[in-house]
């Protein structure tokens, strides 16, 4: 049987659930501490930045590189998605720089956390070693609210 610690783990790991789905679940309906919660989730949310960050080059260079078939299929989808991100998120890293960023992945709803994020800093080319520290701030800024608005709705209850 999987822990629940486990569960909140990989909840927050995955895109789009990140930690908007793990915290309140590791809380409301695992019933653990909520630091135990938000640091395992927070380990969960950011693991996958270094790879995504370090990792999105190579495959964008393998994605874009078929035509037809499985990867050209691959491909019109990557470039339908990063044109998403970039349109959301851009005018952030314009206005605020790496800042921007971390408000960028901060911001809790989905489709705009670490996943995102790293796709965002490497669609416009940010270094790095620098869009990660700004990512990890945005998550940690994400966690921290969703974490106050979970604690708040259950003792509203």
């Amino acid at each position: 049987m999987v822990s629940e610690e486990i569960k909140v783990f990989l909840m927050a790991l995955m895109p789009i659930l990140e930690t908007r789905m793990a915290i309140p679940f590791g809380i409301a309906v695992a019933n653990l501490p909520a630091l135990e919660v938000l640091v395992v989730a927070m380990i969960g949310n950011v693991i996958p930045a270094p790879p995504l960050l370090w990792g999105l080059s190579s495959l964008e260079r393998w994605a874009l590189s078929g035509d037809g078939g499985v990867r050209g299929f691959i491909a019109s989808l990557y470039r339908k998605i990063l044109h998403k991100i970039r349109s959301r998120g851009e005018r952030y890293i314009k206005r605020y720089g790496l800042l921007g960023l971390a408000l960028f992945v901060a911001i809790p709803l989905p489709g705009s956390g670490v996943w995102t994020g790293c796709a965002l800093a490497h669609v416009l080319g940010l270094e790095p070693h620098r869009a990660l520290a700004s990512i990890v701030v945005g998550a940690l800024a994400a966690g921290l609210m969703i974490l106050a608005g979970t604690l708040g709705l259950i003792s509203l209850i």
